[in-house]
């Protein structure tokens, strides 16, 4: 067990507790940093997600490292606050935290190796989530999140785009969990602060047409 005063230690007490995430340099992406560079950082970072002790600011910048490390662990940590706590989920934005997830990480997911990984990133130049998603056709399921098959034909193009180096099973199996991912957290969306004036006129609008808003866009 590391020491108490452990770079390591001071580095999780420091996400923890920290009040904003931003990509900007600052005290806790530095303690990211060095965080990562540990050996345990996996473990460490899990513990971060889902945990009530630490800030929300803390959880976004723990998900952002499990995704540094390509790690399938960073979907289970998506998928387990997704499933448990929905106000969570919303307040760390995880719709567009799956979006955004390394393309690499489904890949590894679903059993690729690492040659495969580099053959979809380099030759088919596809890098989230949501671009693999839009590349296959995949769509949002409906609102029961029933999860739709990828396009077949789109899946063989990016087979023939990656020269046949990726089997076709394994495209298909890491679509289909990026489109699940976006199917469970499609209304997870960090709210938008509205000025005055732009909630006045929602209101106008809703008594107008009857709706509540639009869908989050794939």
């Amino acid at each position: 067990m590391p020491a108490k005063g452990s770079p390591a230690t001071g580095a999780v007490n420091i996400l923890c507790g920290a009040e904003h995430y931003s990509p900007d340099p600052s005290e806790e992406r530095e303690a990211l940093s060095t965080l990562l560079t540990q050996p345990d950082a996996e473990a460490r970072l899990i513990q971060l997600v889902g945990e009530p002790g630490t800030s929300v600011a803390g959880q976004r910048f723990a998900l952002e490292g499990l995704q540094a490390l390509g790690c399938a662990a960073a979907v289970h940590s998506i998928q387990r606050v997704a499933e448990k706590d929905a106000r969570l989920a919303c307040s760390l934005d995880l719709y567009t935290v799956a979006r955004n997830l390394p393309v690499g990480v489904l890949l590894r997911l679903v059993g690729a190796g690492e040659h495969e990984v580099r053959a979809v990133i380099e030759e088919a130049g596809l890098r989230t989530a949501g671009e693999l998603i839009r590349y296959v056709g995949g769509i949002d399921g409906g609102d029961d999140n029933a999860l739709p098959a990828p396009d077949e034909s789109a899946l063989r193009a990016l087979s023939l785009e990656c020269e046949n180096v990726v089997p076709l099973a394994t495209l298909r199996a890491a679509a289909q969990e990026a489109i699940a991912l976006l199917a469970l957290t499609r209304w997870h969306v960090a709210p938008t602060p509205a000025s005055e004036s732009e909630v006045e006129h929602t209101i106008e609008h809703t008594r107008e047409v009857g709706c509540g808003g639009d869908e989050p866009m794939w």
